[in-house]
């Protein structure tokens, strides 16, 4: 990954109507892993898989190394210091660090994809605030994501689960599924066999069965409907890429909402 971008960070979904990196930064990037190859040494994506528990390879996040050059100018350009001595850049440290670690447990990074478009991942600050090398300009900081790929910034909502096609490159694990009407409504992956069942009929207003938070409840209220929602497996419903298929029994009509992932 390159210098180009367009890094932005904010304290909630919608990363790219936060604050622009590029405003503390004269340059910024993401420094990719290496590791040892032919060549010598080879550039790698920053993920590692995990297992939690399952047979599913999952990882629940991955680290992001950032690197940036921080600005020695003014908000209207102007260079505080031609010898690259104490200056503005001082104030957009400060900056950074109460960005990233401002008393906000969770932050949205978000960045432009060249195939994908838009695309962000929830990370914190990973063990020590953001720490400056090469004579006081370039900051190191090291973030940890909350799950392993990067999020389309913009949710597909109200899918019709019959069928359809899900971009991306990464799977999703994250998916809400809404369940309206029927009695002992069972909603089948075909891709995989998983499924979640309704247990008896499905409360007035439907139920959501959140796989990215594994929690279930009532649309009508929010009360807890877990008592009443069975999994076939411990990560509820996976998807890849491609043609979606899901076979409904028992009656009602089942949709789903879903942000596209991205290695």
């Amino acid at each position: 990954m390159g210098w180009q971008y367009d890094y932005k960070i904010n304290d909630s979904r919608g990363a790219s109507s936060g604050t622009a990196v590029l405003d503390v930064f004269k340059m910024f990037r993401i420094v990719p892993e290496r590791t040892a190859g032919l060549r010598g040494s080879n550039a790698t994506i920053p993920f590692r898989h995990g297992e939690v528990g399952d047979v599913m390879k999952w990882s629940p996040g991955f680290e992001i190394r950032t690197e940036g050059d921080l600005r020695f100018t003014d908000s209207a350009g102007a260079v505080t210091d031609p010898n690259l001595g104490p200056g503005h850049v001082h104030e957009n440290l400060l900056l950074w660090r109460q960005l990233v670690i401002g008393g906000t447990t969770q932050l949205w990074f978000g960045r432009d994809d060249p195939s994908a478009g838009r695309v962000e991942v929830p990370f914190e600050v990973l063990f020590v605030p953001p720490i400056s090398t090469d004579p006081r300009r370039r900051i190191n900081t090291l973030l940890r994501t909350r799950w392993p790929f990067w999020s389309e910034e913009t949710q597909r909502t109200a899918i019709a689960v019959a069928s359809f096609v899900l971009a991306g490159t990464a799977p999703v694990g994250d998916a809400v599924f809404k369940i309206v009407g029927g009695t002992n409504v069972k909603v089948t992956h075909n891709q995989t066999g998983d499924f979640i069942q309704i247990e008896g009929a499905t409360p007035a207003g439907g139920i959501l069965v959140d796989c990215g938070l594994r929690k279930s409840t009532n649309v009508t209220g929010g009360a807890s409907a877990e008592f009443q929602v069975e999994k076939s497996v411990p990560y509820w419903i996976q998807m890849e890429p491609g043609t979606v298929t899901f076979t409904v029994t028992g009656g009602g009509t089942v949709t789903v909402d879903l942000y596209e992932q991205y290695r």
